[in-house]
């Protein structure tokens, strides 16, 4: 009797101790022990790149690592820049900044002459936000319709990171379902016009989702089991109205 206890306990000890080493992997992009991955589908056939340029099929991850039942998200990253990455071609950070800054002010007219240059900074920030251990939300208003603040979430989306498309009146599904899969750069339009439930559920994901690691239950399914969506991710949203003072200290107004 005695053996057969020993035999099931270390058993026991050898399952929990494979279970515990596991780490799930997210198909868009995940961060796991200083490393970013970054994954995509060429031909309906998965693909993950890493830190350092290297290209792993799934069956070539570390053990450690799990990926999640579902398709693997298309990357942003063009494929000019995917074959740069891997060859070990260097980025020019300052120009890449200074370009992109010129980008919003070319197509935009701001106030204050350092807002396209923070712009660009959380545009670039947001292709490897998983790595920062919070990230700040952006937040568009105006006194009156007009001024511009749709346009801004427009050239956002031409550039961030899975940006596509503006979100207007986003059922909560689609708020907790598209961060959870594809760890997008979610742009909100027109804040104020969403449903009282969807405003309720955009509150709910910005209190939380500006700090790595936020998550949200919700009850899925027939038979409304418990499951937990992850909410971190760069946001902006824009609209007329003021948004929350829990909201006030989470991001940048412009």
């Amino acid at each position: 009797m005695t053996s057969k206890q020993d035999n099931s306990s270390e058993r026991f000890l050898a399952t929990l101790a494979a279970t515990s080493d596991k780490k799930t992997l997210r198909l868009g992009m995940d961060y796991i022990d200083r490393t970013l991955w970054y994954g995509l589908e060429i031909d309906g056939k998965p693909f993950f790149l890493r830190t350092g340029g290297a290209v792993c099929e799934p069956n070539q991850l570390p053990p450690e690592l799990v990926v999640p039942v579902g398709a693997v998200h298309g990357s942003p990253i063009s494929p000019d820049g995917m074959r740069r990455y891997i060859q070990g071609g260097d980025v020019n950070g300052a120009k890449l900044i200074s370009e992109l800054a010129a980008y919003f002010a070319r197509h935009a007219k701001f106030q204050n002459d350092t807002l396209p240059t923070v712009l660009a900074l959380w545009v670039v920030a947001g292709y490897a936000h998983m790595a920062f251990p919070i990230f700040p939300y952006l937040s568009i208003t105006s006194a009156q319709p007009g001024c511009g603040k749709t346009r801004i979430l427009e050239l956002l989306a031409e550039v961030g990171f899975r940006a596509k498309p503006l979100i207007i009146n986003p059922t909560p599904a689609v708020l907790y379902r598209s961060l959870h899969d594809s760890a997008q750069v979610m742009l909100i339009d027109e804040f104020e016009d969403a449903t009282e439930d969807g405003k309720k559920a955009m509150i709910t994901v910005l209190n939380s989702g500006f700090q790595r690691g936020a998550i949200v239950p919700r009850c899925v399914g027939d038979e409304h089991n418990v499951k937990y969506f992850q909410s971190y991710g760069p946001k902006a949203f824009s609209g007329l109205t003021r948004i929350p003072d829990t909201l006030q200290t989470r991001g940048s107004p412009i």
